[in-house]
Parts: C-alpha cells; sequence; structure tokens
C-alpha cells in the first residue's frame, strides 16, 4: 500500500478503528486529515503517539453529525 503524495480525511480519526486507519495511510505516506468531536487531550496524545508520520497528521475538532 503506497498512499505517497496522497490526502485522505478519516471520520473519527483519533479513537478505535478510525485511530488504526489513520495510522495505516500514515505508514502509507499519506497525509491525513482526521476529525475528532470533543476530547482534545486525548486527540493530542494521539497525535504525540502518531511518531515520525506526525507531520503529515492534521487534526481537525468537529462533530459530523451536526448540520450547523
Amino acid at each position: 500500500m503506497n498512499f505517497d503524495g496522497q490526502t485522505v480525511v478519516v471520520t473519527g480519526g483519533t479513537r478505535g478503528l478510525g485511530a488504526a486507519t489513520t495510522r495505516a495511510f500514515l505508514d502509507a505516506g499519506a497525509r491525513v486529515h482526521a476529525t475528532y468531536r470533543s476530547d482534545e487531550a486525548a486527540a493530542a496524545r494521539f497525535a504525540e503517539e502518531a511518531g515520525a508520520p506526525q507531520e503529515r497528521l492534521v487534526l481537525h475538532r468537529f462533530d459530523v453529525a451536526d448540520h450547523e
């Protein structure tokens, strides 16, 4: 799997299956925009634990179910 130069968006990308998906895309070379709903501290920990590919990880806080 090679995603060098590609950009992906992972909703719920800092917990559970979303976190695993985010890590897999980072490991494959992608730039990842990962969303989270509310736990900023947990999202920050996730970003710290991402390690070397952290420069390709961008976190966004919002609720995809909220129309506003």
